[in-house]
């Protein structure tokens, strides 16, 4: 992990910024129905975002090629997009976040463990 959920030396992180080789796949953390694709803003580059039971969203920042589209129904597991990237000081990264309405959840606390 290149930085955690929270504050930190860079910053309040609303999610996690994991190490990826570019072009890596990424996959969707749970079924769902993807409320967003595409390039919202510069911070995020490309983006994906994934609607879940529960009012749970996860959002998965800075990728490369976009491989799902809004209102598309995704499973766990499914590759939604490459990871792009080198962004600010961070080498090559994807960015995952989970929301629960506007409030960031740390994500560590709602993923499986590995």
């Amino acid at each position: 992990m290149l930085r955690g959920f929270g504050a930190g030396p860079a910053g309040d992180s609303r999610g996690l910024d994991l190490a990826a080789d570019v072009g890596s796949p990424v996959r969707a953390a749970g079924a769902g129905i993807v409320s967003y694709a595409g390039t919202p803003a510069r911070a995020y580059g490309a983006l994906v975002m994934v609607e879940h039971e529960g009012g749970l969203h996860t959002v998965y920042g800075n990728l490369g090629e976009v491989r799902v589209a809004k209102g598309q129904r995704v499973e766990t597991g499914d590759i939604l997009a490459t990871s792009g990237g080198k962004t600010g000081d961070l080498p090559p990264h994807l960015h995952f976040e989970v929301r629960r309405g506007q409030e960031a959840l740390d994500p560590l606390l709602s993923l499986p463990p590995r």
